[in-house]
């Protein structure tokens, strides 16, 4: 079963970046990642976020606020 993300962060470093990643039950791990693949990343990570941006902004019809009452 897929752990849950609880932070992440990335910071320059001497040869390249570090990526820290925390997870819910607190377990970390840190990365060295060099330019060209924190841009896959980033590339990989807008393509979805793309595929899935329409939704993500839709309201659903149930869980839309009520219009105010006017007097």
């Amino acid at each position: 079963m897929p752990k849950a993300l609880e932070s992440f962060t990335i910071n320059r470093a001497i040869d390249g970046y570090t990526v820290r990643i925390e997870l819910d039950d607190g377990e970390t791990a840190e990365f060295i990642a060099d330019y060209e693949q924190l841009e896959l990343v980033t590339e990989e990570i807008e393509a979805l976020l793309d595929q899935d941006e329409e939704g993500a902004l839709s309201v659903d019809a149930d869980t839309e606020a009520p219009e105010p009452e006017e007097d």
